[in-house]
């Protein structure tokens, strides 16, 4: 598994697990999340099912079109497996139906690429808090 995370988190730090065959898209992941959060990525759905297996993240930024299974099917996963994990879907090339599906699929956000960073960060933030939110919320019901 071709994994790479950043260095040891403080226990601030949020986990984002990223998806996306294109190394100069993760590089980008890397540079720009990878200093403020706890970031793992992985270029398939399949390794990224691994890493899932491994630890819990709080936040899954993932490609729609991957080698093998696809976006959707890693969010078909991590909802059934990790309910509190928020997910947002990246593409290269925008399609309605995609968007559409994405919503279906109780995505938080659907970006396209070229990737506005600035964005992505305010997206990431928002999602983060998202999620802090339905874990709070799920606690709260399981006391």
């Amino acid at each position: 598994m071709s994994t790479s995370s950043s260095p040891a988190p403080s226990t601030s730090q949020r986990g984002i697990l990223a998806v996306d065959d294109e190394e100069p898209i993760r590089g980008l992941l890397k540079y720009y999340l990878g200093p403020k959060y706890d970031l793992v990525t992985t270029s398939s759905a399949e390794e990224a099912m691994e890493a899932l297996q491994g630890r819990s993240f709080q936040l899954v930024i993932t490609d729609i079109g991957l080698p093998g299974q696809t976006g959707f099917d890693l969010c078909e996963t991590v909802k059934q497996n990790h309910p509190d994990t928020v997910i947002m879907m990246i593409t290269g090339l925008f399609d309605a139906q995609y968007a559409k599906r994405a919503i279906d699929a109780g995505v938080f956000s659907f970006l396209t690429k070229p990737i506005d960073f600035k964005r992505l960060l305010t997206v990431v933030e928002d999602a983060l808090k998202h999620q802090a939110l339905l874990a709070a919320r799920r606690a709260k019901r399981s006391r």
